[in-house]
């Protein structure tokens, strides 16, 4: 290793890893010698794509990014020179998405939300009094029932049950949706302070999203990397249980400030292990069928549901119609998504049979008898079933004052360790991405 390298170790070889070990190449090029570090047989983390017959596929994980929010996404696949492999959604499939609502599936768009939620509810928000300053935090439930009504509190659980596979009751509303919070303390109200920020404060609102409460960790993260010269960095990209077992059976040999390393590291690690994690089951299938088996009313990206409907699922994804290029014509491709823990302790073949009586009741299709309720008769190609155990970190109330307590303990004790990955600021692959690269532009920034 010449004098000059610096030695950069990787843990972790997911989307966050591998975006790391990118961008260091790239920008710091032959000054840094990477290590990467993966326990698995395979890359990719929870991304992971398997063929099927039929010419298609089946995805166990994240499978689709939105422009508009994923331009960190956007901008790697270019880099690496994918751009001519993205596959283009149906716009007018992805833009249908559906909530199943009072026993139907129910179209989501402005005019049905303000339904759902209420024109009262959305005037009288203006009035509601804001939180106390003792309440730090509260559940995104709590927060959008006490300011909305539980119209709009619904309609979040449902979509929280699609981004963290978690019960908005138990989510922390600071960590997952942080401007919501910051407009209440900022202005009072939410309506009111979101329409003063698009028409006077429009330039703030771009630097305020750029610092708000998801991005403290990476203030935190600036501070280490001062202390990083001429020393190995090691980047964590994995889930936060796992770097808890990591550092448990390590050893610190100094504190800051007196304090006994031993009860700093239990400290860390105790914090780790407080973020739980869920579990969901994707239970995926290839139907051959000469159109779309379900009612054309209902074709869409999809469908999720809130647990207030005590279904069995957490909601579908119609891969074939979002991405009608994906397969041949006359394969229909759709996926259930399964997160309560009776189910996921039971067999594939259990699995299977909740996902089909789900996909029966829901869409009309019963792939056990080939029927379904527009007389489109459907053969079985395929199924698939696999198991994410602990895959999706959980923002409970108080996160983001755990995770930048714990930023400041390893600041202290071990600045050499950054964090990275979805436990701590984000669980889409656009977050991970954006952290690692931030978390690189910083390396370059105080090794140059």
């Amino acid at each position: 290793m010449p004098d000059q390298q610096r030695h950069v170790a990787i843990l972790g070889a997911g989307i966050a890893g591998l975006s790391a070990a990118y961008y260091i190449n790239e920008e710091l090029g032959p000054a840094a010698h990477v290590t990467l570090l993966e326990a698995a047989p395979q890359c990719g983390g929870w991304c992971q794509t398997m063929p099927q017959q039929g010419n298609s596929w089946f995805e166990c994980g994240p499978r689709s990014f939105r422009a508009a929010n994923g331009l960190e996404t956007l901008r790697l696949v270019h880099l690496v020179g994918l751009q001519h492999s993205i596959l283009l959604a149906d716009r007018r499939m992805a833009m249908a998405r559906f909530v199943f609502l009072q026993g139907k599936l129910m179209k989501m768009g402005p005019v049905s939300a303000i339904r759902q939620i209420g024109v009262w509810n959305l005037l009288r928000e203006t009035f509601v009094p804001r939180r106390s300053h003792s309440e730090d935090d509260e559940s995104v439930y709590a927060f959008a029932e006490r300011r909305f009504g539980t119209g709009l509190a619904t309609l979040l659980s449902a979509m929280l049950t699609g981004i963290f596979a978690g019960d908005a009751k138990l989510l922390s509303v600071r960590a997952v949706f942080p401007l919501l919070t910051e407009l209440e303390d900022t202005y009072g109200c939410v309506l009111l302070g979101a329409l003063c920020k698009m028409v006077a404060q429009a330039a703030k609102a771009v630097a305020a999203r750029l610092t708000g409460p998801r991005r403290r960790s990476l203030a935190v993260a600036e501070q280490w990397a001062k202390e990083m010269k001429r020393k190995s960095l090691v980047i964590s990209a994995l889930p936060a249980y796992v770097l808890a077992d990591i550092l448990q059976a390590s050893t610190l040999h100094t504190g800051a400030n007196g304090m006994d390393p031993q009860a700093i590291m239990v400290q860390c690690v105790n914090t780790l292990r407080a973020i739980p994690f869920s579990s969901v089951a994707v239970v995926g299938f290839g139907l051959q069928a000469e159109q779309c088996p379900w009612p054309r009313s209902q074709m869409g990206f999809g469908y999720l549901i809130p647990p207030s409907e005590g279904q069995e699922i957490l909601g579908t994804l119609m891969e074939s119609c979002t991405f009608p290029d994906a397969q041949p014509s006359n394969v229909t491709r759709v996926t259930c998504m399964i997160g309560k823990a009776e189910h996921l302790q039971g067999s594939e073949a259990h699995l299977v049979a909740v996902a089909q009586k789900a996909l029966e009741r829901h869409l009309g299709l019963c792939i056990t008898t080939g029927q379904s309720a527009v007389g489109v008769a459907v053969e079985t190609l395929w199924t698939a079933v696999v198991v994410q155990r602990r895959c999706i970190p959980q923002y409970t109330t108080g996160h983001t004052k755990r995770v930048a307590q714990l930023q400041e303990l390893l600041h202290l004790n071990a600045p050499q360790l950054s964090l990275a990955g979805q436990s701590y600021s984000g669980v889409g692959v656009n977050d991970a991405i954006r952290v690692s690269r931030e978390l690189v532009q910083l390396l370059k920034k105080n090794w140059a």
